[in-house]
C-alpha cells in the first residue's frame, strides 16, 4: 500500500505473451486500474505463399501450386494436401513464407509444425528448412499411424546458419518445407499444412 493506494505486480497469461503489469486501486480493491509495464512474449505465425527452391511431391488437386495445399490456418486435410504413394527414397518441398510484419525485439526460437498422415507404415519423415543457402533437417519425427496428426513440429533455438539467435533478415529469406520417404513398402504420405511460428524473447 503506498498514497493510501493498493498496489499489484503480476505477470498476465489471459492472451499467451506474459506482459508483466501493475495494477493499483484507490478504492480498497473494489476496482483495479491496469497498466503494461513491459510486454512479454509474442508469437507470429507465417505460413507458406510461393513454391520454393525444391518441389518434388505431388499436389492434389494437380492444378496451381505445391504451396496452396498446405498453406491454410485450418487444415483440410486430404481436401488438398502434397505427398507421395509407393516405395520410394527421400522427397521433399520447400516454401517461402510470409513476410514478418510489424515485428519488434529478439526473436527466441522458430518453431515449425506440419500436419500430416504418414500412412501405415512406420517411414521416417522430417521437417526442413533452409536459411543461409543450406537445407537443414529436424530429428526423424513419429510415425502416425494412418491419420493425420498435428503435433509434428521442430524447434529451432538458433539459427542453423549462424549460430546466433534468429534476425529479422533470417525470417525473410527462410523456406521451410517437409521430407518423407518410403523405403520399406509400397506406402500413402500425405501433408496437408505447414506453419512456422515466431516467438520473441522471453521476460525474465
Amino acid at each position: 500500500e503506498s498514497n493510501g493506494k493498493l498496489w499489484v505486480v503480476y505477470r498476465d497469461k489471459a492472451n499467451g505473451t506474459y506482459d508483466i503489469k501493475v495494477a493499483y486501486s484507490d478504492n480498497n480493491g473494489s476496482t483495479w486500474t491496469n497498466e503494461t509495464v513491459r510486454a512479454g512474449v509474442a508469437t507470429t505465425t507465417l505460413r507458406p505463399n510461393a513454391v520454393g527452391d525444391q518441389t518434388q511431391l505431388d499436389q492434389t488437386p494437380a492444378s496451381g501450386d505445391n504451396y496452396d495445399k498446405v498453406d491454410e490456418a485450418v487444415a483440410d486435410d486430404d481436401t488438398t494436401y502434397v505427398g507421395k504413394t509407393g516405395v520410394f527414397a527421400e522427397l521433399y518441398d520447400l516454401y517461402n513464407i510470409e513476410s514478418l510484419v510489424g515485428w519488434t525485439g529478439d526473436i527466441a526460437s522458430i518453431t515449425i509444425t506440419a500436419r500430416a498422415n504418414s500412412g501405415a507404415l512406420a517411414t521416417p519423415n522430417y521437417i526442413k528448412i533452409k536459411t543461409g543457402g543450406i537445407v537443414y533437417a529436424s530429428p526423424s519425427l513419429g510415425n502416425t499411424g494412418g491419420v493425420y496428426s498435428s503435433l509434428i513440429t521442430a524447434n529451432w533455438v538458433t539459427n542453423p546458419n549462424t549460430g546466433v539467435a534468429w534476425t529479422e533478415a533470417d525470417i525473410a529469406s527462410l523456406q521451410i518445407g517437409f521430407a518423407m520417404a518410403s523405403n520399406a513398402g509400397v506406402n500413402d504420405f500425405r501433408l496437408t499444412q505447414i506453419y512456422v511460428e515466431v516467438k520473441s524473447a522471453t521476460v525474465n
